[in-house]
């Protein structure tokens, strides 16, 4: 783990949904849940309007999860992809004829044009 310059310490290997607040807050935001019986930390940043934490609904919580969960991930979207094209997965970068990495992940342009196409 480390710490990022916004000061968020987290493993990033660790992430598996990853959503961004663009609206303003007025109250206040809740940054994660502790399902105890799972023994895991659902990491939310999620808006809150309530007073105390204890008043956030876990059955809505739960229900967004449910549905980020049943949403198209990126890796399902490229072996959909492969399956389709008849493409074979090679282990060397340098073998591919189309290289799918973390950093082509982050441009968004090429991720939607692969949505798009």
């Amino acid at each position: 783990m480390k710490v990022t310059k916004s000061g968020v310490a987290y493993n990033p290997t660790e992430v598996q949904h990853q959503l961004r607040i663009k609206q303003s807050l007025t109250k206040g935001m809740v940054f994660g849940v502790l399902d105890v019986k799972a023994r895991q930390i659902i990491w939310l940043e999620m808006p809150f309007g309530g007073q105390v934490v204890q008043n956030l609904d876990y059955k809505a919580t739960k229900g967004l999860l449910i549905k980020l969960d049943a949403k198209l991930k990126l890796g399902a979207l490229l072996k959909l992809k492969a399956k389709v094209q008849n493409l074979q997965f090679v282990e060397d970068p340098h073998l591919a004829d189309e290289v799918y990495d973390t950093n082509w992940a982050l441009k968004t342009g090429e991720v939607n044009e692969l949505f798009l196409a």
